[in-house]
């Protein structure tokens, strides 16, 4: 097996009982619901992708599948998972087809998600997210979080959630979700 074969194989989540497949590299084996960090086992990915080869017509795949991943991870599971399912519902009504969406969108959805558990009230959430993408389009970037987390879904996630609301500084939160935004949506030239 080569070096590049490692990164497409996948094996079953170790954990007991979970039927889902292992994301590729995890140690131990592990879904997106039962890995420790996504964004570590991303960094551990793309660190391994670019020790297995130079050549970027074998690294390309790799990193738009760790990205893929990574993106799709993000999304998965609660308050992000309902957000994302909602916006990708309204615009698919809208339009009647299926599309991928940008990086951005998988970050606004997480980054929403978190403020709301972390027990941000929206603007906090809007500020936050608007400080973290301050190089991207701010106009842009606004119309978005506006589209993906309306006042009443924000009112909606923080009823309906409270048993998961662990009351965060808006500060610790920011920290954790810079991470997510530069491996999320700035990633160098060469993970493009």
């Amino acid at each position: 097996m080569s070096e590049i074969d490692k990164f497409f194989e996948w094996g079953n989540c170790s954990h007991k009982g979970c039927a889902e497949s292992s994301l590729p590299l995890s140690q131990p084996p592990a879904c997106w619901v039962h890995i420790a960090s996504i964004d570590d086992w991303y960094e551990s990915y793309l660190d391994a992708a670019r020790r297995a080869t130079d050549d970027p017509f074998q690294l390309a795949p790799l990193l738009v599948t760790g990205s893929s991943l990574h993106n799709r991870a993000l999304v998965k599971s609660g308050a992000a998972q309902e957000l994302h399912d909602e916006f990708e519902k309204r615009k698919v009504a809208g339009s009647g087809r299926r599309f991928l969406f940008a990086d951005i969108v998988f970050f606004i959805c997480t980054a929403a998600a978190s403020g709301v558990i972390g027990g941000l009230s929206l603007e906090a959430i809007k500020r936050l997210i608007a400080r973290i993408v301050a190089d991207s389009n701010p106009q842009e970037v606004h119309r978005l979080v506006d589209e993906i987390l309306p006042e009443a879904k924000f009112e909606e996630l923080r009823n309906n959630r409270k048993e998961e609301i662990i009351v965060e500084t808006e500060q610790v939160i920011e920290q954790r979700l810079k991470r997510t935004y530069r491996l999320t949506v700035r990633k160098s030239k060469t993970d493009q």
